[in-house]
């Protein structure tokens, strides 16, 4: 659209960030864009932008310092950048901006008043989540917004259109209704996540790339012992915990700081007395990460605490999580009469999805389950007639086939 567009990352180094350093792509990209007029944009300041483009020195490399007069400096960056969207409107993006230093951020803020009426358009990034509350970069990002030329925009996650037309530009092929809708719910939309996903596996779902673990899990290593715990717990119990419950999970700790530490660092979200984290795919992270007979303790002390705070009246959700904990606590005794109650009651409420996996869990338990008089054969063959209603409900009439094959096995060896 005859636009000049340049851009600057702000990268997160070891030790501390680089000074200055997406400012000094951004000039590079725009001398260069335009070299014929590198003598007219630069104008007296060439000397105060050497400091930080060498190559506008005499070519003593040991002449270019950041010592000099900052004024003068921010000056002459405004002057450069008014000039040259004289020709030609400029656009410059300066991305991650939460990793960027002291003397960027100065910077930027003296362009946001020096440039009001030049054709420049500043586009700085932050990634949500990357600034945990109290950062003094927060309170910077505040002061900017109050500027009446300075605009805030959250940027929301791809929907189902985009994240097809994102998978057909990496596949070569039309995407997959139901490979789309997983996409979704698995990574919110974040366009990086989904590429990383489809390009891993096309159009299957699979294990989180080590990359993308590594990626998601990387800040959580700065987290304390506690803070870790409650991570897992949160995971383990679904990504979506009330606090009662996850409170009775981790009865040995002291739960609302450490809530607090996590909300504020932005990796779970409050959601009334519910928490979950703000993304789908860090759960996934770590649930990979969690130690088989961890999770069995957890699934454990999830369906203990769900069982605590029932009441006369449960919802429906928390009986379908008391028999899916109960099953992956390895407990056949409680995970058995759970699911049923579980299926009956999504069956109750015509989600007959929910009821048919749930029944198909309880068949496939009773057999480890205490019990095996007439009466508990009798239940058990009354029962496989509901579960087969339920998965003819769902076209599932393979699975229901199937199940029946084993049953009747089980009962075979139930004969005198």
């Amino acid at each position: 659209s005859g636009w000049g567009t340049h851009v600057g990352h702000c990268i997160e180094y070891a030790d501390r960030p680089l000074p200055f350093g997406p400012v000094v792509a951004v000039l590079r990209s725009l001398l260069l864009d335009d070299l014929e007029r590198v003598d007219d944009l630069v104008g007296h300041h060439r000397e105060d932008l050497a400091g930080l483009v060498p190559e506008l020195g005499d070519g003593d490399a040991g002449s270019a310092s950041l010592a000099g007069d900052v004024d003068r400096l921010f000056d002459a960056i405004a002057a450069l950048l008014a000039r040259a969207s004289e020709g030609r409107p400029i656009a410059f993006l300066i991305e991650d901006v939460h990793w960027s230093d002291a003397a960027t951020r100065d910077l930027l803020t003296s362009l946001v008043h020096n440039l009001r009426s030049a054709r420049v358009l500043m586009l700085v990034t932050e990634r949500s989540g990357a600034l945990e509350k109290g950062n003094p970069l927060r309170t910077w990002l505040a002061e900017q917004r109050r500027f009446p030329n300075v605009h805030s925009m959250e940027l929301e996650g791809l929907g189902e259109e985009d994240l097809a037309a994102q998978v057909a530009s990496l596949t070569g092929e039309d995407a997959d209704t139901s490979f789309v809708a997983e996409l979704l719910e698995r990574t919110g939309g974040n366009p990086y996540f989904a590429h990383e996903l489809v390009v891993a596996h096309g159009q299957e779902s699979g294990a989180l790339p080590t990359s993308q673990r590594e990626f998601l899990t990387a800040r959580l290593s700065e987290l304390g012992p506690d803070e870790r715990e409650v991570l897992r717990a949160v995971a383990i119990a679904g990504g979506s915990v009330a606090h009662t419950v996850l409170a009775g999970m981790l009865a040995d700790l002291d739960l609302g700081p450490l809530i607090r530490t996590l909300f504020d660092r932005g990796i779970l979200l409050a959601q009334g007395q519910t928490y979950e984290f703000t993304h789908a795919l860090l759960r996934e992270a770590i649930v990979e990460d969690v130690l088989p007979f961890e999770a069995e303790e957890l699934h454990r002390a999830a369906a203990e605490a769900l069982e605590a705070n029932l009441g006369a009246r449960p919802q429906l959700s928390d009986l379908v999580g008391l028999a899916v904990h109960w099953g992956r606590a390895g407990d056949a005794d409680r995970a058995l009469p759970a699911a049923v109650r579980g299926a009956l009651a999504s069956a109750s409420v015509a989600a007959y999805e929910t009821a048919a996996d749930l029944a198909v869990q309880a068949m496939r338990s009773w057999e480890s389950a205490s019990g095996g008089d007439a009466g508990h054969l009798e239940q058990r063959d009354r029962f496989l007639r509901r579960t087969i209603e339920w998965l003819a409900a769902c076209s599932r009439g393979s699975e229901a086939a199937e199940l029946v094959d084993e049953s009747m096995m089980g009962w075979a060896g139930d004969l005198p």
